[in-house]
């Protein structure tokens, strides 16, 4: 009751249904950004609830736009609208409530690049 109290007026942009296993399936619901604070606040006992009654993992995912450099404008972008910084934001997203204490990047010889994320270990 405390959960549906504090989410008036929340809204769902998009579900995605994830096939983690051959057995198990992970739902990515998409939301606008300006619910976050609220969302926050009754997370873990949102997230409880619906992976008890649904029988699969949930995460909760700001929708986020990456604003592109135009070639003919020479305008600065804002920090929050760039790629690295909507990706990072989406990382925490997906970590909440846990923190991101240390991230290293692991670059291999055919060029692609591995990221490895070290939680909070108080959690």
């Amino acid at each position: 009751k405390n959960v549906k109290a504090a989410l008036t007026g929340f809204v769902i942009n998009s579900v995605k249904v994830i096939e983690v296993s051959s057995t198990k399936t992970a739902a990515v619901v998409f939301f606008p950004l300006r619910f976050i604070r609220k969302l926050h606040k009754v997370q873990k006992t949102l997230v409880a609830d619906l992976e008890k009654k649904l029988q699969r993992q949930f995460m909760f995912v700001a929708q986020r736009k990456i604003q592109t450099t135009g070639a003919t404008t020479h305008c600065p972008i804002q920090r929050s609208r760039t790629m690295k910084a909507v990706q990072e934001a989406v990382l925490d997203d997906i970590c909440y409530p846990n923190d991101i204490c240390g991230k290293r990047i692991r670059q291999l010889t055919d060029g692609s690049k591995h990221l490895k994320v070290y939680l909070d270990a108080r959690d």
